[in-house]
């Protein structure tokens, strides 16, 4: 395993080779509470400056059909801009398996990956 300061050098590289990072983040539990739809705002505010900072993002989530788009809409209303929805960018060809340099999400280490993400910015 990598430490913090490890994951933040190999992400400022990232973005240094290709001049974006891939930011996927979830929906429910991530950027607004899945029970009384409260936003996370330290979430929210990363995701703008990642945007604002030539970072890629992509909302991956279990979202689908009506839901997904109730999703997107609510991301809109706060603020969020992201390139893409439950896909992988262009660059990647072939695979399932989602395509990001970092990811936001409540049930894989969110606060550490802030702290990453949040870090490497800074740096940027």
């Amino acid at each position: 395993m990598i430490s913090k300061q490890e994951a933040v050098e190999k992400l400022v590289r990232q973005y240094q080779k290709h001049g974006t990072l891939y930011v996927a983040f979830d929906f429910d539990d991530t950027v607004k509470n899945y029970l009384d739809g409260t936003p996370n705002q330290e979430v929210i505010d990363l995701l703008k400056l990642s945007y604002h900072a030539n970072c890629t993002l992509i909302l991956f989530t279990c979202r689908e059909g009506e839901r997904l788009k109730e999703a997107m809409d609510w991301c809109a209303l706060q603020g969020i801009n992201f390139h893409y929805a439950n896909c992988n960018p262009e660059i990647v060809i072939g695979g399932r398996k989602p395509y990001y340099n970092i990811l936001l999400d409540d049930k894989a280490g969110l606060n550490e990956a802030v702290e990453v993400l949040t870090k490497t910015l800074d740096r940027l």
